[in-house]
């Protein structure tokens, strides 16, 4: 676990993966040790840790369940996912206009934004879904879709969050 943003980068806590302990499944196994990283990051840096922000990988139930128990706001990407909840939020922001665009950003032609609340299954409050399509200057689209519990928080500090995790 790190900070975000411009080098140099701070390590704030690790957690080994526990064969035996851990699923041989991949994404099993990396969940239940982001699960324990945080449990224990949350009892050693209580009020340094504010948002998590991690890949699609953790767009389920499990970690958002998690972090609203720890009392830290999630970001997490949203690619391919059997998520029945969050395949009917894609399918609505769709039709949606946007609700922000934004023009000659850091090397970015436009981005138009798209947002909707939405409840995930076995999730107790309320999500919001923000889809982020993006005309670059050599003229290539791409869109990155999350998944948050930053209700507060502006869409262009989520922008700005994201490739700042992927150190991109």
């Amino acid at each position: 676990m790190s900070t975000i943003g411009s080098d140099p980068k701070l390590v704030v806590d690790f957690e080994m993966y526990k064969p035996g302990k851990d699923s041989v499944s991949k994404a099993e196994g990396e969940i239940n040790v982001a699960k324990r990283l945080l449990s224990s990051a949350m009892c050693s840096h209580n009020k340094f840790i504010d948002v998590v922000v991690y890949d699609a990988l953790a767009c389920h139930s499990v970690w958002i369940n998690h972090c609203i128990k720890h009392g830290v706001e999630v970001i997490v990407r949203a690619k391919k996912n059997t998520n029945n909840s969050i395949r009917q939020v894609k399918r609505k922001v769709n039709k949606q206009e946007p609700v922000e665009i934004w023009t000659n950003e850091n090397g970015i032609e436009k981005v138009e934004v798209y947002e909707s609340m939405f409840t995930m299954d076995n999730v107790d409050q309320p999500l919001c879904f923000v889809k982020f399509a993006i005309k670059h200057t050599n003229k290539k689209h791409t869109q990155i879709m999350i998944v948050t519990t930053c209700m507060n928080m502006t869409c262009k500090t989520v922008f700005s969050m994201i490739p700042a995790r992927w150190d991109h």
